[in-house]
């Protein structure tokens, strides 16, 4: 990325122009001769092994790249497997991000985003004035169209950005773009107060799943990178979020996966607490996308 691309987004993103927000996002004695380039890898050849097949490339390394480049698909089951493999990527003190792009054959799409604690629309549901080029993943991002959805489920990528690459781009109003979602695999663009570069050998992890509601993707997609439900007899629709070990127990972390709220009546010897195990008075309602914890003393 170029110093002219940094200052147009400090133009943007900032309200006022302080001496540390310039020095951090601005990168202080970045060479202004610096221009734009963007690396794309070349396709070297395939190999297919029963349902697996193998893409490599040899990645662009004059810009960073990764000195190779393996996508494998597979299609062992109903859902898309998909895991891209950077090999020898190399150092560059340049500010720089690398992206796996999945294009959909949709003329209208809308998108649900899976963020930390409730999916969102990102057409409707953002806050005015924050950033509609970058959105922050919790597990899935999906495109809908015409009922039903497709998603992408990674535990290992927690950015997207709708149509475009979302470095160093701000836009406080959602705009269409086209029916991409980039899924951000690295970037080093963040203002911090020490110099960082990306290097060496990486893995991240895809699958793609349908869905015809979005309580169906969210609870797919759960399935999916918090693993099988544990042995607990709570409602449908309820999930085991996380289970906290204690002296006398454990703090048991339930979420409600679903945009309707779910009756939970807590089996004996378990009281509602707050989200740090302080008790609080029971109530039975879990709220839309809400998380609950409760204490559960052992016998």
């Amino acid at each position: 990325y170029g110093a002219e691309e940094m200052t147009e987004y400090l133009r943007r993103y900032a309200f006022r122009f302080y001496d540390w927000g310039i020095a951090d996002n601005g990168r202080m004695n970045y060479p202004a001769f610096c221009r734009h380039r963007t690396g794309i890898p070349v396709f070297l050849g395939c190999e297919r092994c029963g349902s697996m097949v193998r893409l490599a490339f040899a990645g662009d390394t004059q810009v960073g790249d990764a000195q190779r480049i393996l996508l494998i698909l597979d299609l062992r089951e109903e859902r898309l497997r998909v895991c891209a493999e950077l090999d020898g990527k190399k150092a560059t003190p340049y500010v720089e991000s690398g992206e796996l792009c999945f294009e959909f054959a949709a003329e209208s799409p809308r998108y649900l985003l899976g963020r930390p604690g409730a999916p969102v629309r990102p057409e409707t549901d953002i806050a005015p004035c924050a950033n509609h080029a970058f959105y922050a993943l919790e597990s899935f991002a999906a495109v809908e169209e015409h009922g039903r959805m497709t998603a992408v489920v990674s535990p290992d990528v927690p950015l997207v950005s709708i149509g475009e690459r979302g470095v160093y781009a701000f836009r406080r109003a959602y705009e269409s773009h086209a029916p991409q979602l980039h899924m951000n695999l690295y970037n080093n663009m963040w203002g911090t107060n020490f110099p960082q570069w990306i290097e060496g050998s990486f893995r991240f992890d895809f699958e793609l799943i349908t869905g015809g509601s979005a309580d169906e993707v969210c609870a797919m997609a759960a399935d999916l990178t918090d693993g099988a439900q544990k042995d607990m007899r709570i409602p449908e629709g309820l999930r085991i979020a996380g289970v906290l070990a204690e002296e006398d127990g454990f703090l048991v972390h339930v979420r409600n996966m679903t945009s309707h709220g779910i009756r939970f009546e807590a089996p004996y010897g378990m009281c509602q607490t707050d989200l740090l195990g302080r008790e609080v008075p029971y109530d039975a309602e879990v709220h839309p996308c809400e998380v609950r914890a409760y204490r559960l003393k052992a016998e």
